[in-house]
């Protein structure tokens, strides 16, 4: 079942990114790609694709798999201005230790007419008021920000960003 939710999930954020620039396919950013399964799906629907992530073995599971070449973060600051179409971040804003740098550098490297793709646990969801301080997305000390809808609002207007849309992705706990 897990494996089926997952290409479920990895599907509906290919399209989701997809929607958002027309159809249009072009040069897309993963960053904390994890193990490389997101990136590995976009370069199978005809991306260009490059990805970050901070951890050594999951750089090293995703080139052994699925044969991706995945940076470290430190390489995004020679990546030149406005070089890709979309940057994703699933999951991974939560963990960003330095947020101002991470959305300057995001504002630099997108390029004009680019799509800023974020998903983060929302502690306004009703699984959060049920769970209350129980809520598994609270995840301290890995999880060093909460968000809601607004606060990403917020946070994305000071760098320049717009709220365009924002919705639930429930298999994404699961």
């Amino acid at each position: 079942i897990y494996h089926w939710v997952r290409g479920l999930m990895l599907r509906r954020k290919a399209s989701l990114v997809e929607t958002k620039l027309s159809g249009q396919k072009g040069h897309l950013l993963d960053v904390g790609t994890g193990t490389g399964y997101f990136p590995f799906t976009m370069v199978q629907r005809g991306w260009n694709v490059e990805a970050v992530e901070k951890n050594a073995a999951a750089r090293e599971f995703a080139l052994k798999h699925f044969n991706l070449h995945v940076k470290e973060d430190e390489d995004l600051e020679a990546s030149p201005d406005e070089s890709f179409d979309a940057i994703t971040l699933w999951h991974v804003m939560e963990h960003l230790e330095h947020l101002d740098k991470a959305w300057s550098t995001f504002d630099r490297l997108l390029k004009k007419k680019g799509v800023l793709v974020v998903a983060v646990p929302n502690c306004s969801s009703f699984d959060a008021a049920i769970y209350n301080k129980e809520w598994a997305a609270y995840d301290v000390p890995r999880h060093l920000w909460h968000f809601t809808p607004d606060t990403m609002k917020i946070l994305g207007e000071k760098y320049g960003f717009k709220l365009e849309d924002y919705r639930p992705m429930p298999f994404d706990a699961f």
